[in-house]
Formats: C-alpha cells, structure tokens, sequence
C-alpha cells in the first residue's frame, strides 16, 4: 500500500511537471507568434518607407528636370537679350555715322 501511495505521488508529480512543461510551451508559442506579428508589421512599415522614398526619388527627379529646362530657357533668353543689345549698338553707331556723314 505504502508503495502504491508512493507511485501515486510520483504519478501526480509527474503530472504537474508534465503540464508546467505544457503550460511554458504554450508562452513560448504566444511569444513567438507575437515576435512575427511584430516582425511583419515592421516589414510592411518598411515597404512602405521604401515606396515612398522612391516616389519622393522621382518627383526629385522630375523638378531636376524642370530646372534644368528652366536654366536652359533662362540662358537662352541672355543670348537672345545679348544679341538684341549688340544689335541696338550697331544700329545706334550706324545712326550716328549717318548722322555725321549729313
């Protein structure tokens, strides 16, 4: 009898761990499975900081382009206004040779 006690206790004890053991697993798993909830999150957040940063890459590039262009019309416009300048030089010395030649 005292032996049969014995082993009850045992089988009780072993029991106990047994679900202790369960239990720990059971934390574990919830743990892990927070830790990849968390760790997708954190990977579309990155997706997403990526797609925006190449949308802000194109838009810089796109005003780059404008300003280039803008430059280029700017440097333009100088010429056009250097050349209009020599031209009312010449005219205004032609005027003037006209004008002493009377």
């Amino acid at each position: 009898k005292e032996q049969t006690e014995q082993q009850l206790r045992d089988m009780r004890q072993q029991k106990e761990q047994t679900e202790q053991q369960l239990r720990d697993m059971r934390q574990r798993k919830e743990k892990t499975e927070q830790q990849l909830h968390d760790m997708r999150q954190q990977k579309e957040q990155t997706e997403q900081q990526l797609r925006d940063m190449r949308q802000q890459k194109e838009q810089t590039e796109h005003q780059l382009h404008d300003m280039r262009q803008q430059k280029e019309q700017t440097e333009q416009q100088l010429r056009d206004m250097r050349q209009q300048k020599e031209q009312t030089e010449q005219q205004f010395h032609d005027m003037r040779q006209q004008k002493e030649k009377t």
